[in-house]
């Protein structure tokens, strides 16, 4: 078996609408993931968490007047809370997308 221990996980930019959103990996050691009969379960607060973690940036988002909204910790609070725009379930998304990239990637080893 291979692992590629020098792979990057630095944070990559994605397109999202005329916006882009600067999202790195959530690591494993992270997780508060509960097996709850038979399935995952991850709680609002961790999902929380997920999303704050993973998203570090974000360009030509703006608020109802056009001014840019800086992607600050308060700000994404708001965003996640609310579901604005679709934007954390874009970031949730990206995040499992890239573990069951990994999770492939090995079976495929």
């Amino acid at each position: 078996m291979q692992i590629d221990i020098g792979a990057t996980y630095d944070p990559q930019w994605y397109d999202f609408g005329d916006a882009r959103l600067f999202i790195r990996p959530y690591p494993s050691s992270k997780s508060n993931l509960v097996i709850r009969d038979g399935r995952p379960v991850i709680s609002g607060e961790d999902q929380w968490d997920i999303f704050n973690y993973c998203l570090v940036d974000w360009k030509n988002v703006t608020d109802a007047t056009g001014a840019t909204i800086s992607c600050t910790e308060d700000i994404k609070k708001k965003v996640f809370d609310f579901a604005m725009a679709g934007i954390s379930a874009f970031v949730l998304e990206k995040s499992r997308q890239f573990h069951l990239a990994e999770e492939d990637a090995e079976k495929n080893s």
